[in-house]
């Protein structure tokens, strides 16, 4: 019977090591990450916004940060020469399952290079180039490559794609730990939606936690009222936009009446 007692307490301590350590591993990564404000209201006057992220980590991890939007299939127009001469519209070209938004923000000691994985860095797969691989484009004899960096560079002049540089800021460092900040930049060209906001915490490389929160932005006051109004009673819509334009047109007619051509 004593054998026994031994035997189970010996199983027992064997099993329980591999939990311990994981346990312990987690207390070393608490950050009490924090974002504020997690919602955004969409005003007459709106132009864009801010969020701050920040939060607690290890002394020896990086911290990554992600804004992403909803997947959705992008169609864009194809340019191309016309009996070799003109400039027209030639094909469709349709992005499969692309984020409708995606922003990353780096700390300084991780450039946007490593994240290619061209110099063999164990970085987390969430640069373009990682993004392009998840990506399908028909036709599919079309030149991916070209054709997905294209689309980043129309993405990037709407202020919805981009890698930021140098944006995750670190201080209050001890022997222990240090705090992180984070601003992200809300273009006003992020429309009425849920994003979602993922920190990624790095060790020698490799992603040991995530925090995931969720950004709403909401229209509020006279752009909630229009929307509302162009959605649930879309022909009472086109009349009042009707008149604003005749309205329009007449104060127009009367502030220049008179100014004719000399």
């Amino acid at each position: 019977m004593r054998k026994q007692l031994i035997l189970i307490i010996i199983m027992a301590t064997v099993t329980w090591l591999p939990i311990m350590s994981i346990t312990a591993e987690a207390i070393d990564i608490q950050t009490n990450i924090q974002m504020e404000p997690n919602l955004i209201h969409i005003g007459a006057f709106y132009n864009g916004g801010q969020v701050s992220v920040s939060g607690e980590v290890p002394r020896d991890a990086e911290v990554i940060i992600r804004l992403s939007g909803a997947t959705q299939d992008v169609e864009l127009l194809k340019k191309g020469r016309v009996l070799g001469v003109l400039w027209m519209n030639t094909a469709t070209i349709t992005f499969h399952d692309v984020p409708e938004v995606y922003m990353l923000y780096l700390p300084p000691s991780i450039p946007e290079s490593d994240l290619s994985g061209d110099h063999g860095q164990q970085m987390p797969a969430i640069g373009f180039d990682s993004l392009k691989n998840l990506t399908t484009i028909t036709p599919a004899g079309e030149d991916k490559d070209f054709q997905f960096q294209e689309f980043i560079k129309l993405k990037a002049s709407e202020g919805i794609y981009a890698v930021n540089e140098n944006a995750v800021s670190y201080r209050n460092m001890d022997a222990q730990k240090k705090s992180f900040a984070c601003e992200l930049a809300i273009p006003s060209s992020m429309a009425q939606g849920v994003y979602s906001v993922t920190t990624f915490i790095l060790k020698d490389g490799k992603v040991v936690k995530t925090d995931n929160r969720q950004l709403k932005i909401k229209e509020s006051g006279l752009p909630a009222m229009i929307s509302a109004l162009a959605y649930d009673h879309a022909v009472l819509y086109g009349i009042i936009a009707t008149l604003i334009a005749l309205g329009a047109g007449l104060l127009t007619g009367v502030l220049f009446k008179g100014g004719g051509g000399h």
